[in-house]
C-alpha cells in the first residue's frame, strides 16, 4: 500500500477516537515521517497517547510534547545478583569466593545493562575458574569496540566472540528472522517452532554429525547451548531473541545474508 493511502486510512480509523500507541525500539530519525504521523493523530480525540521507546536521543526530542524519560541502569549490587543467578546455576557461590572480586569488576564494565550481564553470566557459567574470568575481564574487546558505532554493547560482542566455533554459524543464521520473532515451544502449537529452526540448520549443513546421535539431537544440543548462554529468552510458551542480540546476529552474518519478513512465517 502506498504511504499516502495508508495515511488516509489511518486518519479515518483514528478520527474522534482515543488511542494509545506503543512504538518500541524506534530508529527512524526522519523528521518528515514523525511530522506526518503526528499530523494524522491530531484528528483523534483528546486523551490519545503515543509512547515511543528508543536508544536515540534525537528521536525523543523530535516527538517533543513531553520531556523524555531516561531509563536508569541497574546498580552494581543488583547487577551482581543478576550475574550470580545466571553464572552459578544452582551451584553454591560460597565455593567460588575467589571469583567474586573479578566478577564484580566484569559487572562494572557492563555499565548496568541487564542484557550484557545475563549474556556474560551465560558465557561464564561453564567456566568457573579464575583464569577464564580474568581473560574476560582483560579482553581487548572492551577497549576496541565502540558501542556508539554499531549500537551493540561490547559485552554482546564478547559473548559472541567466545562462542564455540560450531555455534557461531547457527547463531548468525538466526538473523534471517524478524526481530523479537517467537519460536513456539510445543510441537503441536501453531507457528514456527524451534524444531523448524533446527531443520533449517540441518538444511544449511550447520550441524556437525556426532556418533550415535541423529542430527535433530545435535541441533537440540546446539539450541539448548545458545539458550543457556542467554542468546535466547525463554517464556512460558515460546523462545525469543532480544532485539540487540538479533542486531548482533545480523552484523556477524555478513552483508550477503537473507532477511525473511513476517509474511513468510505462519501465524
Amino acid at each position: 500500500m502506498y504511504p499516502c493511502k495508508l495515511q488516509h486510512r489511518l486518519k479515518k480509523v483514528l478520527e474522534r477516537k482515543i488511542f494509545f500507541f506503543v512504538l518500541d525500539d524506534v530508529w527512524n530519525e526522519d523528521c518528515d515521517f514523525w511530522y506526518s504521523l503526528k499530523s494524522i493523530c491530531e484528528f483523534a480525540a483528546n486523551g490519545s497517547k503515543i509512547l515511543v521507546t528508543t536508544r536515540s536521543e534525537s528521536i525523543g526530542s523530535m516527538m517533543g510534547n513531553v520531556p523524555s524519560y531516561y531509563l536508569q541502569s541497574i546498580s552494581d549490587e543488583d547487577g551482581w545478583t543478576l550475574f550470580a543467578r545466571h553464572v552459578y546455576n544452582n551451584v553454591e557461590p560460597s565455593g567460588y569466593s575467589d571469583l567474586e572480586a573479578i566478577g564484580k569488576q566484569i559487572i562494572e564494565k557492563c555499565q548496568g545493562v541487564p542484557l550484557s550481564i545475563k549474556l556474560l553470566g551465560g558465557l561464564l557459567r561453564s567456566e568457573l575458574n579464575l583464569e577464564e574470568w580474568e581473560k574476560i575481564l582483560k579482553h581487548d574487546i572492551w577497549e576496541l569496540l565502540d558501542e556508539k558505532e554499531h549500537g551493540i554493547p561490547p559485552a554482546l560482542w564478547l559473548s559472541y566472540y567466545c562462542l564455540p566455533p560450531h555455534l557461531k554459524p547457527c547463531f548468525a543464521y538466526c538473523s534471517v528472522f524478524p526481530k523479537a520473532y517467537e519460536f513456539r515451544k510445543e510441537k503441536e502449537a501453531c507457528g514456527f517452532k524451534k524444531e523448524d529452526l533446527i531443520l533449517l540448520w540441518m538444511a544449511e549443513g550447520l550441524l556437525q554429525p556426532q556418533k550415535n546421535k541423529v542430527l535433530e539431537e545435535v541441533g537440540e544440543e546446539y539450541f539448548n547451548d545458545l539458550l543457556s548462554r542467554s542468546f535466547f529468552h525463554q517464556s512460558k510458551c515460546s523462545f525469543t531473541m532480544h532485539k540487540l542480540v538479533t542486531d548482533l546476529a545480523s552484523f556477524v552474518s555478513g552483508e550477503f545474508s537473507l532477511r525473511l519478513d513476517d509474511n513468510f512465517f505462519p501465524d
